[in-house]
């Protein structure tokens, strides 16, 4: 469509939602790929003032590549006002809420974008994984639960499930569906490194530390997110590792860092000096 017609602001948008995905499912180094996000939003908004996914989209970009969470609020509060109804901005807000440490509101801006389109399976399953951050594993379930009734094959939605099982039990069904959802989801690393911690809970500790020496081995043949690594050396006390691997993902503008840096559980990482 772009080729067709340049000034098309709805392709400018949906082409920029392919490279943020692409950060998100490890389809390169995510500067690279927010760089491309950047210039398509602001083509978008270029094209068509009055559109507003092409706010939302300028919005996001600046949050999660430049750490700009005031200017994305202001974009999302632009967006909002020309469409109110946009259920991609509520989710998208809910998760720059979330990164900029405000999870209740994150939550109430999530459920907004499920109930105005119930039917996608993202949103429901993200809204979840904001619960999981906010040490509601149980909450997170249910929503989970929710989505995989609605889209049955959905591989964030079992992860999802996966992580909310495994953090209160059964563990073993955790990890079944951490397995098998972070299988079906190529590139999705990020739910992987919560397998590591559904099998340290369920006393597999050799297991969990299987996991995180298969991510470092696909390493070496393609990208894998920093953060996603941090995240399985956390759950095994591995702590100068996952430091380690921090410092990489804030450089790399990691989008999956918000899991080290929000979630309940990865406290005792945040207490040493070095992160701080």
């Amino acid at each position: 469509p772009i080729r067709l017609e340049p000034a098309y602001a709805p392709a400018w948008v949906l082409l920029a939602d392919y490279y943020i995905g692409g950060t998100f499912f490890a389809q390169g180094p995510p500067r690279e790929l927010w760089l491309k996000a950047k210039e398509c939003a602001q083509r978008a908004v270029a094209a068509d003032p009055d559109f507003a996914d092409a706010h939302t989209a300028v919005g996001y970009t600046a949050a999660l590549s430049d750490f700009r969470w005031g200017e994305a609020l202001g974009r999302f509060d632009t967006a909002l006002r020309l469409n109110p109804a946009s259920a991609r901005t509520h989710y998208l807000r809910s998760q720059v809420l979330f990164h900029s440490g405000r999870g209740s509101e994150g939550v109430v801006s999530g459920q907004r974008a499920v109930d105005l389109d119930p039917l996608d399976a993202l949103y429901g399953s993200v809204l979840g994984l904001c619960l999981v951050l906010l040490g509601e594993p149980a909450r997170a379930a249910d929503h989970a639960a929710q989505v995989l009734e609605i889209v049955p094959h959905s591989p964030t939605a079992k992860c999802v499930l996966g992580i909310g099982l495994g953090r209160q039990g059964p563990y073993q069904e955790g990890i079944k569906l951490l397995e098998e959802g972070s299988n079906e989801a190529t590139g999705l690393f990020s739910m992987r490194s919560f397998l590591s911690w559904a099998c340290v809970g369920a006393g597999r500790r050799d297991d969990a530390e299987k996991v995180l020496a298969g991510l470092e081995e696909k390493q070496r043949n393609r990208y894998v997110p920093p953060a996603t690594l941090a995240v399985a050396a956390i759950g095994l006390g591995q702590w100068e590792q996952a430091l380690t691997w921090i410092d990489k993902a804030i450089d790399e503008r990691d989008p999956t860092l918000f899991w080290v840096t929000l979630w309940t559980e990865t406290e005792p990482v945040r207490r040493e000096p070095r992160y701080r």
